[in-house]
């Protein structure tokens, strides 16, 4: 981590004499330090040959804030490379909001662009993950972005939950999955936005402090107006779990690398398996079986594309004997074979939005 940081201070931005920042040069293993703080498996695949690690990625000034579960990330210039940057993100809220530019990533089998639409004066997107998913986000050489992103972990938001009024929220900010709404931004919100764009890395307590305020704050401002957009959709929570119950699949998914079988997960979590099968049939309207048989897919999944396990390797860590029967079930869970996906994730030069 502390690398990350000295690594983020070294490419903050010069200023010129007019307060306008220089382009700076963000380099792929800086991009890459960056992500690793979060946690967030990630793989950098260049449209060359030949990986560099050294190679400049984009021009402008960016900055990152991590905060634990909370991170931002600010970034204005231009991208010197096309690329495709594969990360495996956890349950949580993503939201983007846009100056200038486009944006264009893959989430959930699905392509997007940001920036297609006219929502002055910032574009603001909002997106929910309720399980873990692949998104690859693509750059474009010469392409010029002005974006903050800010990402909060589901785990975040559910400890912070305190009452039955905001269990319910969180569980309608949820109830859809990787599925991205659209706002224009208001000028509180373009504010904020503006004041966290223009921090650099922070050098002191107070400072992480007074970043970590400003983030709270816009993200705040996000969460109420993407879930005024879930509401207008009528959107309603499946289930709303107990206090007790509510990081039940968090603690299921602890258990999944060491526990081959449902009996030994309810014995690791000190349950029987009736209770664990009925607390989660009740929680989260699915059965303890099929979660775990899907979550297992999707650890192959991220494996095959972070890791180059080959389909084989693949099948056995998701619990298949045999390669044909990995591929069928993956197919039917992802509507894509393990070798469709991975040539995918990894173009970077004809990306068109879908």
């Amino acid at each position: 981590m502390e690398n990350a940081r000295k690594s983020a201070l070294k490419e903050r931005p010069k200023m010129d004499k007019d307060g306008a920042a220089e382009r700076s040069p963000l380099r792929q293993q800086t991009l890459e330090d960056m992500l690793e703080v979060t946690g967030v498996r990630h793989r950098i695949f260049p449209s060359g040959s030949v990986e560099n690690s050294r190679n400049v990625v984009m021009r402008g000034r960016f900055s990152f804030h991590n905060h634990g579960g909370l991170s931002v990330h600010c970034g204005h210039g231009v991208e010197t490379r096309s690329l495709s940057s594969v990360a495996e993100l956890p349950p949580g809220l993503s939201f983007n909001l846009l100056f200038r530019g486009s944006v264009d990533f893959s989430l959930g089998g699905r392509r997007h662009r940001l920036g297609a639409r006219d929502l002055s004066p910032i574009e603001c997107s909002g997106f929910a993950l309720s399980r873990p998913e692949m998104m690859t986000r693509f750059t474009r050489s010469g392409a010029y972005v002005d974006k903050l992103n800010i990402f909060v972990q589901q785990s975040w938001l559910q400890q912070r939950c305190q009452s039955e009024a905001g269990r319910v929220q969180v569980q309608r900010l949820f109830a859809r999955h990787a599925i991205p709404h659209f706002w224009a931004a208001d000028a509180e919100t373009e504010s904020l936005a503006r004041r966290l764009m223009a921090l650099d890395a922070a050098q002191s307590f107070s400072e992480q402090l007074q970043q970590e305020q400003l983030a709270i704050e816009l993200l705040s401002r996000c969460v109420d107006a993407f879930d005024a957009q879930l509401l207008a959709g009528d959107v309603r929570p499946a289930a709303l779990p107990g206090a007790s119950d509510f990081l039940l699949k968090q603690r299921v998914d602890e258990k999944l690398r060491d526990c081959r079988g449902l009996n030994e997960i309810a014995t690791a979590l000190g349950v029987s398996v009736s209770t664990l099968q009925r607390k989660f049939k009740a929680v989260y309207g699915t059965t303890v079986i099929d979660y775990v048989r899907r979550r297992r897919l999707e650890i192959a999944r991220a494996a095959l594309i972070m890791d180059g396990l080959s389909i084989g390797e693949a099948a056995y860590l998701a619990g298949y004997n045999h390669a044909s029967n990995f591929v069928a079930a993956f197919k039917k869970a992802f509507q894509v074979t393990p070798a469709q996906l991975v040539r995918s994730h990894r173009r970077s030069r004809r990306f068109e939005p879908g």
